[in-house]
């Protein structure tokens, strides 16, 4: 009889110790699998049973992270990736631990697995490819009484902004409507500005009648008419037309709408997450913008310590730019973005190809921007839509941006934009017109090949910057514009361990409409260790006659074959002998005088990044 009770027992607490044990291992971080091949949403997502779309994926995140569960991991296999929607693509709830980070990701592979791609860092992984282009279905014909001119009508939305090109206030000044400041009858689209036949790049011009060559396109946005002559005189019918999406967008009448708020590959809560691996095409914008308004506090998105590594974006319009509008504190009752939702994105190891407008503009604290490649920023094929900075550090704090090279800027006839811009608003400013944010550092950059567009652009707007450094950075070739722009006053500005190299000036002053110009307050700036070789001219004569109380520094600099006498306490005039700098080559002879200096640290760096670079080839374009 007892025996019988024991192994009725034993029956009853094995059961009961699964039970226990599946519980506890459902509730821990896991790993699920994304193929679009030979995936079904009824799988469980292993790998050996993946779902087949990311929708299910994140969806079952989403719920393990609301009862708790963090640090989960979706893998995407190999495939391209689209999905049609007039809103935000993929809504993401990624939340992770300090010690363990959820993870978005393509699949890491072996060198040697079919298809397998390296990206920057080194990892391998399976091609994985965000593909969001508009594919022109529309029929074409050719125009009549031009043989080479095709035209079609691509049906793109109507959006609410001005009815000309993209900045028409930098050709034709601003048109309103006659009923209010923001026009309801405009036909706006950002998506005519990029056209890729069989992915070869077109160029926008301003006209039908300036079609003048092949590869060249105009949309008319009163006809809703795109107009082009194809590469090679190629039939468009027969080729593989894509632009930017031109579809309906989430938008409010009412609401500049610039940006195409409401449509973005990715929206939602990221908080200890990395998204890696991935290729992003043809996208109008990677992350979405929340700057109009939440409806409630629980739709606040909260995007930090976010990890956005080994991604390549190709011909992207905005890349990552979060809330262009970020407040620090409530306006008028409206719930908008605050300065805290953003903190600690790490933005490192990333390929940016011909981006037209903000690889990185984020607001808050501690954000790092290392390591990546931007190539070819604002070039002529974006047309009107290129346009700012690659990198615009409004309303932050403690931002660093180092290791990163940049080649090719502003070969663009419309807007030059620049690499590296600090713009800052009064509102962010405290009783003295000092910046209540800042300490920036940009270290260890290589700018190179520059067609327009200064490299630093350092204030613009209503503060005194404070606690800017420029540290050992090289500024290699740009014939047309400033190397760096003070367009404010700064406290603490140190720019030391700096190669200028054949620049059209090193230093300018500019002066501007709205805000604090250089000379409106006084400013503390050290200038010193840095190379100046082969320059047209050095410093702006308001930058060496600032207001009296002011200290600027100029000392111990490296002066050779510049247009203009060398300048500043303790100048070294001698040839620093690099060893090619066509190449991106700045090493140098071993010689005593480097002890002078802070140190050259691209010294032996001998072509690192352009043998990097082979598989993705600078294509020369005409330049403007």
């Amino acid at each position: 009889m007892i025996f019988f009770k024991n192994l009725r027992l034993k029956s009853l607490v094995v059961p009961l110790f699964l039970i226990f044990l599946c519980s506890c291992e459902s509730k821990r971080a896991t790993v699920f699998y994304v193929d679009p091949i030979h995936g079904n949403d009824q799988y469980e997502g292993s790998i050996r049973n993946p779902f087949q779309t990311i929708d299910k994926a994140l969806s079952l995140v989403k719920e393990r992270a609301a009862q708790g569960i963090l640090s989960d991991t979706i893998y995407l296999r190999k495939g391209i990736y689209r999905k049609k929607s007039e809103e935000t693509l993929y809504r993401l709830e990624l939340k992770g631990t300090p010690e363990n980070f959820a993870v978005l990701s393509a699949m890491p592979c072996d060198s040697t697995d079919p298809g397998a791609v390296k990206r920057k860092s080194g990892q391998w992984y399976e091609h994985v490819v965000f593909d969001d282009a508009w594919l022109i279905s529309s029929p074409w014909e050719k125009v009549k009484g031009d043989g080479d001119v095709w035209e079609t009508s691509p049906s793109y939305a109507h959006l609410e902004w001005t009815h000309q090109n993209l900045w028409p206030w930098t050709i034709h000044g601003f048109p309103l409507s006659k009923n209010d400041a923001t026009p309801q009858t405009t036909s706006f689209t950002v998506a005519p500005y990029m056209l890729l036949q069989n992915g070869e790049p077109s160029i926008w011009v301003n006209a039908i009648m300036d079609i003048s060559q092949p590869g060249q396109h105009f949309y008319d946005h009163s006809s809703r008419t795109l107009y082009y002559w194809p590469i090679q005189g190629k039939d468009p019918n027969q080729c593989k037309i894509e632009t930017w999406y031109g579809g309906n967008e989430n938008f409010e009448i009412g609401t500049l709408h610039l940006d195409g708020e409401g449509r973005a590959l990715f929206d939602g809560n990221l908080q200890y997450a990395a998204i890696k691996g991935f290729e992003f095409r043809m996208f109008n914008k990677l992350f979405e913008l929340h700057r109009r308004k939440y409806d409630s506090e629980e739709e606040r998105v909260i995007q930090r310590d976010v990890l956005f590594e080994d991604n390549e974006c190709r011909y992207g319009w905005i890349q990552i730019l979060l809330d262009a509008n970020t407040v620090l504190e409530k306006q008028d009752g409206i719930i908008l973005p605050n300065y805290k939702d953003r903190a600690k994105w790490l933005v490192r190891n990333n390929i940016f190809y011909r981006p037209s407008r903000e690889v990185c503009q984020l607001h808050g604290n501690d954000h790092v921007f290392e390591g990546n490649v931007i190539i070819d920023h604002l070039g002529p094929w974006a047309g009107p839509a290129a346009c700012v900075s690659a990198v615009n550090t409004r309303n932050t704090l403690n931002f660093i941006a180092r290791n990163n090279y940049f080649v090719g800027q502003g070969n663009n006839p419309f807007h030059s934009g620049s690499v590296f811009m600090i713009e800052s608003g009064a509102e962010h400013a405290d009783e003295d017109g000092d910046y209540i944010l800042g300490g920036q550092t940009y270290e260890n950059n290589l700018i190179a090949n520059v067609t327009s567009g200064a490299a630093f652009v350092l204030g613009k707007g209503g503060a005194r910057l404070k606690n800017i450094t420029l540290l050992n950075n090289i500024v290699k070739t740009n014939k047309n514009s400033p190397a760096i722009i003070l367009g404010s006053p700064h406290k603490n500005l140190t720019i030391s361990g700096n190669i200028f190299y054949d620049q059209q000036r090193v230093i300018e002053i500019n002066r501007h409409a709205r805000g604090l110009n250089f000379d409106s307050l006084a400013s503390t700036i050290e200038l010193s260790g840095n190379m100046l070789v082969k320059n047209k001219s050095l410093f702006d004569e308001k930058f060496m006659d600032n207001l009296a109380e002011s200290k600027v520094s100029i000392n111990n600099n490296l002066f050779f074959n510049n247009n203009e006498d060398a300048t500043g306490e303790r100048a070294i005039v001698i040839d620093p002998k690099f060893e090619n700098p066509d190449l991106m080559d700045f090493a140098h002879p071993d010689i005593s005088i480097w002890g002078y200096f802070s140190g050259n640290p691209w010294a032996g760096y001998r072509k690192h990044y352009p043998l990097e670079l082979e598989c993705m080839p600078v294509k020369k374009e005409k330049t403007y």
